[in-house]
């Protein structure tokens, strides 16, 4: 029910009336009203027209409305300000939330749930503040105010915090304890009342982010979590947080190249097994039809709370699906309007637009960075900020322009120097790690890049415990791209280190090894393992292109440079798989196509060589002034061949 109220009158006296509607219906239920003269002490009153209401909705006759305002507040304004408060927090107008929660528990400084909803507020806005553990801890404090539902939904919450933010020592069992205590305290409510929407909300929420190792676990978690938030939008569709981890879940699940698919209302994993029950058709179905889900979705969103977060979300699923000009129109949908107007939101778009229109998508990176800088994005609400921001670096790798992407860098560290969700880790180390490996990747002169990449590759050697697992294997393609740009062998210890069993099957650098050693039979031999470029192009896999790069060299130096320049043709920039914010991806691939130029020159076919390094001087014709020698090398090339050069304006 919900509750609609008015107050009439005459100049000596006033009609306080309320009327009762059913949600679902919209139909009005019944009313109550009382007269009380204007000189008259309204408290009387207004308990009078509460025990009505109560009655009404069937209330038990011995609730006394006394302990009724015990249990949330005796405080009118605090109450306001909390309902006020979880209406901007459902609609995610996190700042008014958070400030409204913030003005109920000023008001009153017992009020429990004024303090779990400023918790679940910041969990969303800013997980790293370290406000969010103190409004757990003075929610907790007073929870014996609490009805027993909503003190059941803080104790499972406060269960999710800790095992979101459980610091650096903890144990994987603990931490599984902490996140399965969560869960089992989220069920056992929904167990109770099947339509209590927030605490299908926070069951969902605390399957979703519980990963394991065990990437089945994690697969059976994300169909507990995914099926979790439809009940939630099913049983409240006003409750627009769920939209959020939901769409994730999609968006994975429509991905190219993820290893999840979402089939009905669960999710499969394309292990072994999974693969001998989904073919490559029915994987391509599936995707397309989680691409459309996405999509629609997202615009559910959009139509119910027009926010920044929910264009995001949309523009993010038509990126998913390949739509990036319905992505750029929803940007500009975005923008014109007040309440959806985002800082971010360019970002995301030259992101998208790097894989299709460098060009274009360098001029949206330069414009986005002059029109919001470092300042109107840390203003913005979402944790995901730094992430978004730090992708349109895409657009400055794939085009050469190492001045864009350092101003980026710029930005993105001033509105996080702390690692999103981490307090004691500054994000410019990690930062300083991938643009070491971006610069080696687009060939900048190797003294000064080189040593920081050697200082980044000895930081996270020395990193303990989880963070220094999960950071070194995110960073893999760091001691290969400077091997790849060195040929050092001091780093392919580090690759195998970082790789785990998996370096032990890496042949291109077994094969580059062996070159290096003189052994040609020893390099032949493991170029015999490289994968055929047939079977990508008509795969639907992802290419890591580190990989496809140092095993044309090798083939290459073994004298077959037609077989070489092959395994170049079928890179794609759609198909790039990227570890990483700043990945060099791109990078390499811009410098591919250099390659490729010279080994069409090499087999004599003019055309295609000449096509290759005009094209190449196309992309980066706004290269860093450091990047010139390879800039000369397209040149030269095309002179060799009889060709017009191409005249540089202002170089």
């Amino acid at each position: 029910t919900v509750v609609m109220g008015r107050v009439t009158g005459t100049p000596d006296s006033v009609i306080v009336e309320a009327r009762l509607y059913d949600v679902a219906s919209g139909k009005r239920i019944d009313e109550a009203q009382h007269s009380i003269a204007r000189s008259a002490d309204p408290r009387p009153v207004y308990d009078a027209l509460a025990r009505d209401l109560l009655d009404i909705v069937g209330a038990p006759q011995n609730l006394a409305l006394q302990k009724l305002a015990q249990t949330t507040t005796a405080s009118i304004e605090a109450y306001r300000a909390y309902l006020d408060g979880s209406r901007a927090l459902n609609g995610w107008q996190l700042a008014r939330a958070d400030s409204l929660f913030a003005r109920a528990t000023t008001a009153d400084t017992t009020f429990a749930l004024a303090y779990y909803k400023r918790a679940l507020t910041l969990g969303w806005r800013a997980s790293s503040d370290t406000s969010q553990y103190a409004a757990v801890r003075h929610a907790i404090e007073n929870a014996d105010r609490l009805p027993a539902r909503e003190r059941a939904l803080l104790f499972a919450y406060a269960d999710l915090v800790r095992s979101l933010h459980p610091g650096t020592s903890i144990s994987s069992e603990r931490l599984d304890t902490l996140f399965r205590s969560a869960q089992q305290k989220y069920e056992n409510i929904v167990a109770r009342t099947p339509a209590d929407a927030e605490a299908w909300y926070g069951l969902g929420d605390s399957y979703y982010h519980h990963r394991l190792k065990d990437q089945r676990s994690t697969v059976r978690n994300w169909t507990l979590a995914w099926r979790a938030f439809n009940r939630t939008l099913a049983l409240d569709s006003s409750f627009h947080l769920a939209y959020s981890h939901k769409l994730d879940i999609e968006r994975e699940g429509s991905r190219l190249g993820s290893g999840i698919l979402i089939d009905g209302d669960s999710l499969v994993l394309l292990d072994s097994a999974g693969r001998r029950v989904v073919n490559d058709a029915r994987a391509s179905q599936l995707r397309a039809a989680a691409k459309s889900l996405a999509i629609r979705d997202a615009h559910a969103w959009v139509s119910a709370d027009a926010s920044s977060q929910a264009y995001q979300a949309l523009v993010s699923a038509y990126v998913d699906a390949g739509f990036v000009d319905s992505a750029a129109a929803a940007v500009e949908e975005a923008q014109r309007r007040p309440l959806s107007r985002s800082p971010v939101l360019p970002y995301v778009l030259a992101a998208a637009e790097a894989n299709t229109d460098p060009h274009l998508a360098l001029q949206t990176l330069r414009d986005a960075m002059t029109e919001f800088p470092a300042e109107s994005i840390a203003a913005h609400d979402g944790t995901d900020r730094f992430w978004y921001v730090l992708s349109a670096g895409d657009a400055a790798l794939v085009t050469g322009s190492v001045a864009d992407l350092h101003k980026l860098i710029g930005i993105a560290t001033k509105v996080s120097p702390k690692m999103p969700g981490r307090n004691d880790l500054p994000s410019s180390l990690a930062v300083g790690t991938w643009v070491a490996n971006a610069e080696l990747a687009l060939g900048l002169p190797t003294a000064a890049t080189r040593a920081r990449a050697d200082s980044a590759i000895r930081f996270l050697d020395r990193m303990p415990g989880r963070d220094g697992d999960n950071f070194r294997s995110a960073s893999q393609s760091l001691p290969y791209v400077a091997y790849l740009a060195t040929h050092d062998t001091s780093y392919l210890a580090a690759i195998r280190r970082w790789a785990g069993p998996a370096g032990t099957s890496l042949s291109e650098l077994d094969a580059l090894a062996a070159l290096g050693r003189g052994d040609r039979d020893a390099a032949a031999r493991a170029a015999r393992q490289f994968p055929s470029p047939d079977s990508m192009r008509a795969g639907n896999g992802l290419f890591a292109t580190m990989r496809w790069i140092a095993r044309a060299e090798v083939l290459d130096r073994l004298g077959d440079p037609a077989r070489a320049v092959a395994y170049l043709e079928v890179l794609d920039p759609v198909r790039l798989n990227r570890a990483s914010v700043i990945d060099p991806s791109l990078a390499l691939y811009a410098r591919s196509i250099l390659a490729s130029g010279v080994l069409y020159e090499k087999i004599g076919e003019k055309e295609k060589a000449l096509a290759a390094f005009r094209r190449f001087l196309d992309l980066w014709r706004d290269a860093d002034p450091a990047l010139d020698p390879q800039r000369r090398v397209a040149r030269d090339g095309i002179a060799r061949l009889g060709g017009e050069v191409p005249t540089e304006p202002g170089r």
